[in-house]
């Protein structure tokens, strides 16, 4: 992080981002402010534009101080957003001084300590001279100004990620339990991907892979104990550094936010800001506690559904993430038939932590813990539907895109082991995909060839007519349902990205209707598993339909299949790479408590 000034070349591209708003007669714009001062500690982009990070909330710099000064080139019914950090209580005005001279009274907003969000409703005419002036000296963010139009000519692009969501568990994929009945609602709205898969078994190199259509290997985002064996045997508390996405790397919410004013709400942890998920988002926002408490769905999609009623943009991508279905388990008691007396399921007390996630358990464990998933799962669906309902009511819902997806499944030792993180089998891969366009566009289809997570912000960007990057391993799925497939292999990976290196290493190639699983030895050295990983053979075979559970390998059966699947696995891993070690970054204390409480790190 640096504390010097946006350098001309981010100050540049401000501006043509401005003049191509206009360009476009778009009815929003970040308008440059008169003073640029600087902030210590701020955050940049690969362009090199500023945030501002406090605590859980990220937001675009603009300057430090106590006034900010802008001008309008809109005109019209409009809104001035700013968000304003106060280290004190205070009030801050805001003047408008019209280009004839005259001006509006002042507006007085009373300011917290901490964050302040500033919104307040004008009558814009071009040429406007706004003016905040703020009696204690804090940090404003990037301001917003846009056109307040009806809700019906509002665009919003809606990106939900329910975290360890495994298709295996819905009825869309053939569960049958009735887990998730507004989901099933949405899919007669929406295009059902039946074969998506996560590029990797867990959030962080997951979710990175979505926001980069980049594979683990390429993006090399991850974190590592570099005390782990100690700390598993009880010598120490574990220490870890972080390796976010280098600013070579291209994190597409940046292309995204040529069009559209981007806002998130997550649990953080393994989608923190930190790791470089901020960049883009006009705020960035990370829960406390998402992960540990009963109700963040809940609390995840009414915070969502204030912000959209407050903030009318006329064009907004929201990213909305929640831990609700992760572990522990501790679903509402009505949404629990099937799970005995338990009422939560909790990794460490139940399976040991990581040092269990091989250790086989009794069968009505497997069964009760299952059940508790789906009650988290059936909590998940409640306030997705009540999120459904918000956005009707408000008129927003017809001409939005809203995506439904996981970032990877949970297993219960059906392949040898507990949760996620540990192989490339279904259960731990294989995710929902559901795609709402405006207007009702697609809706019903079903996409049956396999699809990467890595193309769903590609298809955002081509649907929405924004330019896709050259080099990327995602494409747009606009081909698939215009009725022009272009079938391509899925590659997913567990290789450097690991949460936890005694973990063997695996590769799976899809393509033509089979899957392949390559899987290396783990490390030498280590004795902290309670038991042993289990050992496969070092290729197998699966056919996708018949067979989604991956009980029957074919590997020697069709071994010219294997084969040919095989080498161009190994091509495609063969060059790719990233060089991590050359931004590592130590993981604050409180970081690593809550990875460590997720089951992350020993």
């Amino acid at each position: 992080m640096s504390g010097s000034r946006p350098g001309l070349l981010a100050i540049a591209l401000l501006l043509a981002a401005t003049a191509a708003c206009r360009r476009e007669g778009m009815s929003w714009e970040r308008p440059e402010t008169g003073n640029q001062a600087g902030a210590e500690d701020l955050l940049r982009d690969g362009s090199g534009g500023a945030y501002f990070q406090r605590g859980r909330r990220t937001l675009r710099f603009a300057c430090q101080g106590r006034t900010l000064a802008l001008a309008s080139s809109l005109a019209g019914s409009g809104c001035l957003d700013v968000q304003f950090w106060s280290p004190a209580r205070g009030a801050m005005l805001l003047r408008v001084r019209r280009g004839d001279g005259t001006g509006l009274p002042a507006r007085r907003f009373a300011l917290r300590r901490g964050f302040n969000s500033i919104c307040a409703e004008l009558d814009l005419r071009r040429g406007d001279r706004l003016r905040l002036e703020a009696d204690v000296g804090g940090i404003f963010s990037r301001p917003l100004l846009y056109r307040l139009l009806p809700a019906g000519q509002r665009r919003c692009v809606i990106l939900i990620s329910a975290d360890n969501l495994g298709a295996d568990h819905l009825d869309l994929y053939g569960y049958g339990h009735g887990t998730a009945p507004a989901i099933a609602a949405f899919r007669r709205e929406a295009v059902m991907f039946r074969w998506a898969f996560a590029g990797s078994p867990w959030t962080l190199p997951s979710h990175m892979s979505l926001f980069t259509a980049l594979n683990e290997n390429e993006h090399g985002v991850r974190f590592q104990v570099t005390n782990e064996e100690q700390a598993a045997a009880g010598g120490g508390a574990p220490q870890s550094i972080s390796f976010p996405l280098g600013l070579d790397k291209e994190f597409l919410i940046e292309r995204l936010a040529r069009g559209f004013v981007t806002c998130a709400f997550t649990g953080g942890i393994n989608v923190a800001a930190a790791f470089g998920f901020y960049r883009g988002f006009d705020d960035y926002s990370e829960a406390a506690n998402d992960p540990f408490v009963s109700d963040s769905a809940a609390r995840l999609f009414a915070g969502a559904a204030q912000h959209l009623s407050r903030h009318r943009y006329p064009a907004a991508f929201y990213f909305l993430h929640t831990y609700q279905v992760h572990l522990p388990y501790r679903p509402p008691r009505d949404l629990l038939p099937g799970a005995g007396n338990r009422s939560e399921f909790d990794f460490e007390r139940d399976i040991g932590g990581i040092a269990g996630v091989f250790r086989c358990g009794d069968a009505r464990r497997a069964v009760e813990a299952a059940a508790l998933y789906d009650g988290e799962v059936r909590e998940f669906d409640r306030r997705f539907g009540d999120f459904l309902a918000f956005l009707r009511r408000s008129g927003l819902y017809d001409r939005a895109m809203i995506i439904l997806l996981s970032d990877h499944g949970e297993e219960f030792f059906e392949h040898g082991s507990w949760a996620h993180g540990t192989d490339l089998f279904n259960r731990q891969v294989r995710v929902p995909l559901l795609v709402k366009f405006p207007g009702g566009r697609f809706a019903g289809q079903s996409v049956e060839r396999p699809v990467s997570l890595t193309d769903v912000l590609p298809t955002v960007l081509d649907d929405q007519g924004l330019e896709l990057p050259p080099a990327l391993r995602g494409r747009s799925l606009l081909a698939e349902l215009r009725g022009a497939p272009r079938p391509r292999p899925v590659l997913c990976t567990n290789l450097d990205g690991r949460n936890w290196s005694r973990i063997p290493p695996q590769a799976a190639w899809i393509e033509d209707g089979f899957k392949l699983v390559g899987h290396w030895p783990a490390p030498p050295g280590g004795t902290f598993f309670a038991a042993p990983p289990p050992a496969f053979p070092p290729w197998q075979l699966f056919r996708l339909d018949g067979d989604p559970n991956e009980l029957r390998d074919l590997a020697g059966e069709l071994p010219q299949v294997a084969r040919r699947l095989r080498r161009r696995l190994q091509r495609a891993l063969a060059g790719e790479g990233s060089s991590p070690a050359k931004r590592a970054r130590a993981m604050p204390r409180a970081s690593v408590e809550k990875l460590r409480a997720l089951g992350y790190i020993p």
